[in-house]
């Protein structure tokens, strides 16, 4: 059989001759393979995004800054009238120190009025933002009792670290000086150490004001941060970092360090706040506790090193209970 020009010649046989036969060839058949659609290839993030998305963070901190401003500069001046009045009417004041105890006084409402108002925009933005409703319920049945219990041993890890950090702290002259000087020239610090335990101020202390911050600090930059394609690791630690230096204090930055690592670690693998506002609020009700503060100033200085030493060492067990209760992504080929 010959092919020339799309034509088959077949040579048949028929007694003593041969005949030759044109017949049109016939295209190979082939064997039919289902068409798969390629798919389209994820596009990594910029480096320019990224950057461009931790900048953006600074936003909800800074409204929450103006926020707390406005709110204390009203509610001060309310409890500061007649101080006030007495300054436009001489043109001085008699005792500087009035204006500090009327600060400390309003530091309850304002805490709650600021609180609340921010826990509120803030809320309702995350919400619509940020939140996937059908993934609420699973994210916290995922939490486990292993991470329930690692966040609780982690909180007074902390808290033991920051009482020791503190007291030590103010033994150190360089430090005690440093400390003074900022007391003098912010009030509201000076106020801080004077105010009175209120209702008003444990309520905004203890419920409002961390649901406010671990909306802006972990909720609403965490979302930015994932949406921008940054890993987890750089979450935990760039959000731990930024709430510690946005307290402002230079000893607030370290001990608050050592919390917001652990709630950042708590955020990155159970992607939801609401374990880290828990964690949040146990901590500042540890911290706004007259009785601990109480027997604590009362230690001895080595003694600070020791509780130090303590808190660190349970931060980091929690740390690895944490991780042992984690689970790990079977590969689909093993055995």
């Amino acid at each position: 059989m010959e092919n020339n020009n799309n034509i088959d010649v077949h040579i048949v046989t028929e007694g003593d001759e041969q005949v030759y036969v044109l017949q049109p060839s016939r295209p190979p058949v082939q064997q039919y393979q289902p068409q798969v659609p390629i798919q389209p290839q994820p596009q990594k993030p910029s480096k320019g995004r990224k950057v461009g998305a931790a900048f953006l963070c600074l936003v909800p901190w800074a409204i929450l800054q103006v926020v707390q401003t406005i709110v204390l500069v009203v509610v001060w001046f309310a409890y500061s009238y007649d101080t006030i009045i007495e300054l436009a009417e001489r043109g001085r004041i008699k005792d500087m120190s009035v204006l500090t105890e009327s600060l400390a006084q309003s530091l309850g409402p304002i805490m709650l009025i600021y609180g609340i108002i921010s826990a509120i925009g803030f809320g309702i933005f995350y919400m619509v933002k940020y939140v996937n409703f059908r993934e609420v319920g699973k994210n916290l049945a995922g939490v486990g009792w292993k991470f329930w219990l690692a966040a609780f041993i982690a909180v007074i890890g902390a808290q033991t670290f920051a009482q020791g950090f503190v007291y030590l702290y103010q033994e150190i002259p360089i430090l005690k000086k440093l400390t003074e000087y900022i007391n003098q020239t912010s009030p509201v610090y000076d106020a801080m150490d004077k105010a009175d335990l209120s209702l008003t101020f444990i309520l905004g202390t203890v419920i409002f004001v961390p649901i406010a911050e671990e909306l802006v600090f972990r909720g609403i930059a965490g979302g930015i941060l994932r949406k921008a394609g940054h890993s987890a690791r750089f979450i935990l630690f760039f959000t731990a970092l930024f709430f510690a230096i946005a307290h402002g204090n230079v000893a607030q930055i370290v001990y608050v360090l050592v919390l917001g690592l652990a709630e950042g670690y708590m955020y990155v693998h159970k992607k939801t706040i609401i374990p880290t506002i828990l964690m949040h609020m146990l901590y500042n009700f540890l911290g706004t506790n007259s009785a601990i503060e109480s027997v604590v100033s009362k230690l001895p200085v080595p003694a600070y090193c020791l509780l130090m030493c303590v808190g660190l060492a349970a931060v980091a067990g929690a740390f690895f209970l944490a991780r042992s209760g984690v689970k790990k992504d079977i590969p689909v080929n093993a055995v």
